[in-house]
């Protein structure tokens, strides 16, 4: 079987050329029926000269319980794997960059959050998607470019 009958990949932050939070706040995903979770966070080259403490990004990678418009939080160290759940980007040397996390959580709602610090005037291309996986029903139905089900 083939990956796009056994996964599903869903946007959380659209690829956009951010300078503030809220282009950068992911929406949430919902991984019911599937227990592979994958977050997947493009940052492309920033157009600002990025420094440690005035001129940052903050990415995080969150879950929520009970709705999409519930209150996220902070994915615990024990239910993320490949690396911590908050990732500094606050150097020239750290874009571009892909950070990829398995979330092995129970709750049910995922996204990614880019947090800026600072004033970003000329902004930085970011994205997010999710890849979730070992589907409890197969085949999964994918989202063309156009948004209808392929």
């Amino acid at each position: 079987m083939n990956m796009l009958s056994t996964c599903k990949v869903v946007p959380t932050v659209v690829p956009v050329l951010a300078n503030n939070t809220a282009e950068g706040t992911g929406e949430a995903v919902d991984t019911r029926g599937f227990s592979g979770i994958t977050m997947i966070a493009n940052q492309g080259i920033s157009g600002d000269t990025l420094a440690t403490g005035t001129l940052l990004w903050t990415i995080t990678f969150q879950e929520c319980a009970v709705t999409t418009a519930g209150s996220f939080t902070l994915i615990a160290a024990a239910d993320l794997q490949g690396g911590g759940a908050t990732v500094l980007i606050d150097a020239a040397a750290e874009d571009p960059t892909t950070i990829v996390r398995h979330y092995i959580g129970k709750l049910r709602y995922v996204r990614i959050l880019w947090t800026q610090t600072g004033t970003h005037t000329n902004g930085t291309p970011i994205c997010g998607v999710v890849v979730l996986s070992d589907p409890i029903q197969i085949p999964q139905t994918q989202t063309t470019e156009l948004g209808t089900p392929s």
